[in-house]
């Protein structure tokens, strides 16, 4: 045929393929009839554990249930450092990330603000120049733990968010007491612009958890304004993980605004209202990763963790 892929009969140079290689993505036919892919992109979401960076004697590990990992890390030193940052690493947690991409990233941190008056930190990247991250989570309406983005504080009621130019290879980011008494649980270093929720994807700076922290089946969304939802038990989710489709049984009532979010907490699907106790659901044109199907059943929030493999 014209392009001169003709061992494909009337298939087109150009034509959706799979080359069988999982490391490359948008696979297609080309010229000759040969099935290539282009490199998938690098993943440039960097999760990081506080209890897994280097840490100094000032801050304390505490487990809890409600932390990513099951524990946070606390500086509760009576005190402050409004001006300079202190140069004793005792006050620090360093990360140290392996960037594979370099660029202008966002630095997000989940906390949790327990006095107002005591609700910030000194933050910098390889040793640069300290960001004085003051007023987190102004108007202090968040109950329980909240992602915000790093920021620099001149005044005023709210700091400006920041970004950080980072080099590939290997970085520092440096958490430092500025206030005591911030819960402080975990990091994302990443290119996107949306903020993450609930306790974010794995994590992969503990290696006595294989490179990942917290288990999937731990990543919930959180519900506006009002702390965390937790997965259900009411209904019964099967196969997970899945392929392509699952079901949802064994509900004590038909569920309503059934939707499924991805670990970023967008909304990727809001399936229809049905009278029945059992749905079949057809996820399978969405990417392999973790979701989460919410709804209410009886009037109760209810939530389900999906893998897709």
């Amino acid at each position: 045929i014209p392009d001169g892929c003709d061992d494909c009969d009337a298939t087109l140079a150009g034509t959706a393929c799979d080359d069988g290689d999982p490391s490359t993505t948008n696979d297609q036919l080309d010229a000759n009839c040969i099935c290539n892919g282009q490199p998938a992109p690098a993943n440039d979401d960097y999760w990081l554990e506080a209890e897994c960076a280097t840490y100094g004697n000032n801050w304390t590990e505490v487990a809890s249930t409600s932390a990513s990992g099951g524990n946070y890390l606390i500086s509760e030193v009576d005190d402050n450092y409004y001006s300079t940052p202190p140069s004793d690493p005792d006050f620090r947690i360093r990360f140290t990330p392996q960037i594979a991409t370099a660029g202008t990233y966002r630095v997000y941190a989940r906390v949790i603000v327990q006095n107002p008056e005591d609700n910030s930190l000194w933050v910098r990247a390889n040793e640069g120049a300290w960001m004085k991250w003051n007023q987190i989570g102004f108007p202090n309406d968040e109950a329980g733990w909240f992602w915000e983005q790093v920021g620099d504080w001149n005044g005023g009621d709210t700091a400006n968010p920041v970004t950080f130019d980072l080099p590939a290879g290997a970085n520092t980011i440096d958490v430092v007491h500025r206030e005591p008494n911030l819960p402080f649980d975990k990091l994302l270093i990443t290119l996107a612009t949306d903020a993450p929720v609930g306790l974010g994807a794995d994590a992969e700076n503990c290696p006595d958890s294989g490179g990942q922290a917290k288990a999937a089946a731990d990543v919930v969304r959180r519900a506006p304004r009002g702390g965390e939802l937790t997965i259900s038990e009411a209904g019964r989710l099967y196969p997970n993980p899945a392929l392509d489709r699952v079901t949802l049984s064994e509900l004590p009532e038909p569920v309503r605004n059934l939707q499924l979010l991805d670990a970023w907490g967008r909304m990727q699907r809001h399936f229809p209202d049905e009278e029945t106790l059992i749905r079949t659901l057809d996820l399978s044109d969405l990417p392999k990763g973790v979701y989460i199907l919410r709804g209410q059943v009886g009037g109760q929030a209810r939530v389900w963790r999906v893998v897709l493999q």
